[in-house]
């Protein structure tokens, strides 16, 4: 019993890690391209990269449809 419990809790640690992974490797590249957006286009919003991240999320906003569920 407590070997089937060790593999148990070794299976659940382990997709929990891949879980994790996948989102910590998502927010990476987001940031890395975040990163660069910003960088190239801050002048254009008075070098204010708030600016930017707003404008930025309004453009995400136009480019996704909201739907009712």
């Amino acid at each position: 019993m407590k070997h089937l419990i060790k593999k148990i809790l070794r299976e659940e640690s382990y997709w929990q890690t891949t879980d994790d992974d996948k989102w910590n490797s998502l927010e990476k590249d987001l940031r890395h391209v975040v990163e660069r957006l910003i960088e190239r286009h801050k002048d254009n919003f008075g070098g204010d990269q708030y600016e930017v991240m707003g404008a930025i999320e309004q453009v995400l906003e136009g480019m996704f449809q909201k739907v009712d569920r």
